[in-house]
């Protein structure tokens, strides 16, 4: 069974992704994402446009594994003081893996 990391964003930031602009997911260091990302590994991820019906397949972007990276940044989420993140990369789309 494949393992799936899932993630709700908000419509800005999974349009971003669908359009390509957006090539990184952002997760504050907290103990909750600490536990979910750190020493794992994933399938794949699922980013759902907020909380639809698990039949609305549409919200849904599907996306490698690739690990993630630890930084310190400032972000116009996360107000104008440097935050600690997991950076999630997003860029490649699972169907366009070789099979």
């Amino acid at each position: 069974m494949p393992r799936i990391l899932t993630m709700r964003l908000k419509r800005r930031w999974w349009e971003e992704i669908q359009s390509g602009r957006k090539t990184v997911e952002l997760r504050l260091r907290t103990e909750y994402w600490q536990k979910r990302l750190v020493d794992q590994h994933y399938d794949e991820i699922h980013l759902w446009s907020g909380y639809p019906p698990k039949t609305a397949c549409n919200m849904l972007l599907r996306r490698k594994w690739n690990g993630i990276v630890e930084k310190t940044i400032t972000h116009e989420e996360f107000g104008p003081s440097p935050v600690d993140v997991f950076e999630i990369d997003v860029s490649q789309k699972f169907e366009e893996l070789a099979p």
